[in-house]
């Protein structure tokens, strides 16, 4: 997990904290007034976190700002809706809330089929962005299908008429 920011006017801070969890430390404002902070939250249990950044002047001032995010397991579905929470996080969708028809973008492919992606499975990078009307999983799996149903009809009239001319030349020698 990443934070960065800037404070536009550092000259007055003197001490600066994060933290999550229980876990504090100081933060360093580079003199342009950016800052970076990381930790590790594999180790973390999911649910909702909050992240508090703290800021002291030299008169004793003290302003915090509070960050709210929710941590989850990869594999985690709230709302059983086929979608992983982390990917409607992503593209700004409720994870919340059932979205299987939804067609958030309305480009006729629904966010399900969007996050399913190109061979329709979930568990691969294959997906598409489903609030990008221009971003829809690729047509190969959709040509797949006629063309397999080509491939079986014509396969049984070929079998047909292989049947029909047997029993034809069958038949003739009968006669």
């Amino acid at each position: 997990m990443f934070l960065n920011g800037s404070v536009h006017d550092t000259t007055a801070i003197i001490s600066s904290t994060v933290e999550m969890d229980g876990y504090s430390m100081d933060l360093a404002i580079g003199e342009d007034g950016s800052f970076r902070w990381s930790r590790d939250t594999s180790g973390d249990r999911p649910g909702e976190k909050a992240i508090v950044v703290t800021a002291v002047d030299i008169v004793g001032n003290e302003d915090q700002v509070l960050v709210a995010f929710r941590l989850v397991a990869p594999d985690t579905d709230t709302d059983g809706d086929g979608m992983p929470d982390w990917w409607e996080f992503k593209f700004g969708l409720d994870p919340d809330s059932d979205g299987t028809g939804l067609d958030t973008d309305g480009d006729g492919v629904t966010d399900l089929n969007e996050f399913l992606g190109d061979d329709g499975k979930p568990g691969n990078d294959d997906w598409s962005d489903p609030t990008n009307e221009g971003s829809r999983p690729s047509e190969k799996v959709h040509r797949t299908l006629p063309f397999l149903m080509v491939f079986v009809i014509a396969t049984l009239l070929a079998l047909i008429c292989a049947i029909a001319l047997f029993a034809s030349i069958r038949t003739r020698r009968t006669h």
